[in-house]
C-alpha cells in the first residue's frame, strides 16, 4: 500500500543523475534525504546536487551536504526557512543557485573557487558584492541599501538582474570587464546611460522598461553587438541603430 509520500514519486526525475551545462547533477524532489542517495551519485560520477522541495524537517537544514563536499555545482530551490549552515562544506563549489526563504546569512569566503552564483537577495547575504572571483552574477528581487564598502565583482563578465529596486547600475562600475547585462522588471531604473561606465559591453537584454525614451542612446556603446528589447510597443524609427547592431524587439 502506498503512503502518502509517494503522491511525488512520478515527478521526480529519472534517472536520477543528468548531464546539465557541463556538469552531472543528481537531483532529489520533494521527499528526505536518503543514504542511498550519495552512492548513486558517486557511482555515476555526479559532481553535483539539485535539491527541490526537500521533505526534511526545516530545523535539520540540509545537514547531508556534509557528506557531498566533492560536488563543484549546487542548485536549491527551497521555500522553507532552513539554515544554511551547511553548506561550508561545499568548498569546492565553482557554481551555486540559492532560490530559498532562509533568512540565514551566508559566508562567501567558505567558497573560495566560486566563479558562478544565482540567488534571491537578502540583506544578510550583500557580502555576494564583494565575491571577487565572481563571473557570473543572476539576482533577483535586488534591493541594495546603503552599503558599507563599494561591490568588488572585478572579475564580472555577466550580471543579470531581476525585479530589483534600484535605478543605475553605478554600483558595479568597478565590473570593468562586464560583457552581458539583463535587466528585467527593474521598474525604478531610468539611468541607461550608465551602462557606458562598461566600455566592453558586447549584449544587452532589457525587459519591462516603460520609460524608454531615446532609443538611439544604444549607438554610444561602442562594443555592443546584440540589443534585446522585451515588452516594448512604440515605433521604432528607421535607421535609429547602428547598422552592425543585432536588434530584436519582442513583446
Amino acid at each position: 500500500m502506498s503512503g502518502p509520500e509517494d503522491k511525488w514519486a512520478r515527478l521526480r526525475p529519472d534517472p536520477r543523475v543528468r548531464d546539465s551545462h557541463g556538469y552531472r547533477i543528481f537531483e532529489m524532489y520533494r521527499e528526505s534525504y536518503n543514504p542511498d542517495f550519495l552512492r548513486q551519485a558517486n557511482s555515476e560520477r555526479a559532481n553535483g546536487i539539485y535539491i527541490r522541495h526537500p521533505e526534511d524537517p526545516p530545523e535539520l537544514g540540509y545537514w547531508y551536504l556534509q557528506d557531498w563536499s566533492h560536488v563543484i555545482r549546487c542548485r536549491i530551490v527551497d521555500y522553507e526557512n532552513r539554515s544554511l549552515a551547511a553548506l561550508q562544506h561545499l568548498a569546492k563549489l565553482k557554481s551555486l543557485s540559492l532560490e530559498v526563504e532562509s533568512k540565514d546569512e551566508l559566508q562567501f569566503d567558505w567558497f573560495p573557487s566560486l566563479t558562478d552564483l544565482g540567488m534571491i537577495w537578502h540583506e544578510k547575504r550583500k557580502n555576494v558584492l564583494q565575491v571577487e572571483g565572481l563571473d557570473k552574477l543572476v539576482l533577483f528581487y535586488f534591493k541594495p541599501k546603503p552599503l558599507a564598502e563599494e561591490p568588488r565583482l572585478t572579475r564580472l563578465q555577466d550580471l543579470a538582474v531581476f525585479s530589483a529596486n534600484f535605478s543605475s547600475v553605478e554600483m558595479f562600475s568597478a565590473s570593468q570587464d562586464l560583457r552581458k547585462i539583463r535587466l528585467a522588471d527593474c521598474r525604478k531604473f531610468e539611468d541607461i546611460g550608465s551602462l557606458a561606465l562598461f566600455p566592453k559591453l558586447e549584449d544587452i537584454e532589457i525587459q519591462g522598461f516603460k520609460r524608454l525614451e531615446n532609443l538611439s542612446q544604444f549607438n554610444n556603446f561602442p562594443s555592443l553587438k546584440k540589443l534585446r528589447i522585451e515588452g516594448y510597443s512604440r515605433h521604432v524609427p528607421e535607421g535609429v541603430f547602428r547598422p552592425d547592431l543585432e536588434v530584436r524587439f519582442s513583446m
